[in-house]
């Protein structure tokens, strides 16, 4: 994952004018930079890899089912 850039200073500040008093300004300003944050094209490429699974995953059961139908089915006609 990449790292994303924070102006730690700005954000605090940012933080205190919306009512956030110093220590939970810098109480939330850790937690996000010890958090792994990951970027909206790091998350797309993950979601398509995972679409990509299940759609390979619905394509072996659609083909097992099928299978299993014909040999019913022959063992009836």
């Amino acid at each position: 994952m990449s790292s994303i850039a924070l102006d730690t200073y700005k954000t605090i500040q940012k933080l205190q004018t919306k009512g956030f008093s110093l220590e939970q300004a810098e109480g939330v300003v850790e937690a996000l930079t010890e958090s792994e944050l990951v970027t909206k094209s790091e998350l797309k490429t993950e979601l398509a890899g995972l679409r990509t699974d299940i759609y390979r995953a619905m394509m072996v059961q659609t083909g097992t089912v099928i299978g299993a139908l014909i040999a019913l089915l022959s063992l009836f006609l």
